[in-house]
Parts: C-alpha cells; sequence; structure tokens
C-alpha cells in the first residue's frame, strides 16, 4: 500500500521510500542493488569492500 512520506524535514530527498517492506523484498533488493549473498543459515552477507573503517564525517540512514 503505496503512502507518501515527506522526509524534507530531514533534508533528506530520494525518489522512493520503501516502508513496511516484506523479508522478501528486502532480501529481493540487496541481491539486486549490493554486492550480497545468501549464506547456507539464510542470512544475507553482504561485502563492503575495501574501507570497512567509519570515518566520523561519514553519515548513512537506514
Amino acid at each position: 500500500m503505496p503512502s507518501y512520506v515527506d522526509l524534507s524535514p530531514q533534508e533528506i530527498t530520494v525518489p522512493v521510500v520503501v516502508r513496511n517492506a516484506s523479508p522478501a523484498r528486502l532480501y529481493e533488493d540487496a541481491l539486486t542493488r549490493e554486492r550480497a549473498g545468501v549464506v547456507s543459515s539464510g542470512a544475507i552477507a553482504i561485502r563492503s569492500g575495501a574501507k570497512t573503517g567509519r570515518s566520523p564525517k561519514d553519515k548513512h540512514v537506514v
């Protein structure tokens, strides 16, 4: 069920916001958009690349 979410007060502008996604949708998105794979236990493993440390100025909205 699509709904509108206004994120402008947080100064976030994105074309699509996915809310309350099903686990199947989350798996599909991770596997198609990220360097990810499913391990034997069924969990998703993401390959983060060479830079795995945190930079104090980096911000990531999840």
